[in-house]
């Protein structure tokens, strides 16, 4: 591969940015592997959009709502991705920060734990 040949011992797969089908997505993983590098599969959880304020401020703060919602993606399915990724040779699983504290006062240590 030429990535190994210009030093580089892993490479990323964001899900998000991808978007590609979850089949897909192994198939890649797979690939790398066989490729000799190491491989890091990133997913993010998504919340609901409505639940966090857009351009509510109170003297240049946001204003955070509540009630709030948990997650629009099923947690159990996250897992069983990451599993089948595991599986298929990934060395690591990541989640992206972005979703879990992006937005002042949501940060989400429930997801940490």
């Amino acid at each position: 591969m030429e990535c190994k040949s210009l030093g580089f011992d892993t490479i990323e797969l964001n899900e998000g940015t991808l978007e590609l089908p979850k089949e897909t997505l192994l198939r890649f993983v797979r690939l790398i592997k066989i490729g000799g590098l190491k491989v890091k599969s990133q997913f993010a959880i998504r919340f609901n959009k409505s639940d966090i304020p857009v351009g509510d401020t109170a003297f240049g703060a946001y204003v955070i709502s509540s009630p709030r919602s948990e997650f629009v993606e099923d947690v159990d399915l996250l897992i069983t991705r990451a599993e089948r990724c595991l599986e298929a040779g990934a060395d690591m699983r990541t989640i992206d920060s972005d979703e879990v504290c992006k937005h002042a006062g949501s940060m989400h240590a429930d997801i940490i734990a």
